[in-house]
C-alpha cells in the first residue's frame, strides 16, 4: 500500500471520528430534549478536526502532528474537564470509538510501507 492510499484511508477514519461525534451530539439531544451547555464548543471542535482531516488527506506532513495534538487536547477535555466543570454530557462509548478510530488512523499512517 502506497503512502497516498494510506493517507486517504486514514483521513476517512478521521472523518468518521468527527462525524460520529457530531451525530452523537445531535442524536443525544433529540432523544433526551436536553442540549449540552457548550454545544457550540463541540461543534467547533469536531468541524476543526474534520477540516484538519482534509489536510491529512492532501498529505501535508505537519498536519498529522497538529491533528494529533488537537485530538489529544479535545478528548482529554471532553472526558476529564467539561463534564465536571460545566456538566457536559459524556457518552464514554462514543469517545472510546472516536479514540479507537484516531489510533487506527495513526497506526495506518505510521506503519511501514509494504511492497509486493
Amino acid at each position: 500500500m502506497d503512502k497516498r492510499s494510506k493517507n486517504t484511508i486514514a483521513a476517512y477514519l478521521l472523518y468518521a471520528a468527527s462525524a460520529i461525534g457530531l451525530i452523537n451530539l445531535y442524536a443525544a439531544a433529540s432523544i433526551t430534549h436536553v442540549y449540552t451547555p457548550l454545544i457550540h464548543v463541540d461543534i467547533v471542535a469536531y468541524v476543526v478536526l474534520a477540516v484538519i482531516a482534509v489536510l491529512v488527506h492532501i498529505g501535508l506532513p505537519i498536519v498529522r502532528w497538529v491533528y494529533l495534538i488537537l485530538a489529544i487536547v479535545w478528548y482529554v477535555a471532553l472526558v476529564c474537564y467539561l463534564p465536571y466543570k460545566y456538566h457536559h454530557s459524556l457518552d464514554i462509548y462514543t469517545v472510546f470509538t472516536q479514540v479507537a478510530l484516531t489510533v487506527a488512523a495513526y497506526f495506518l499512517m505510521w506503519s511501514k510501507q509494504t511492497d509486493k
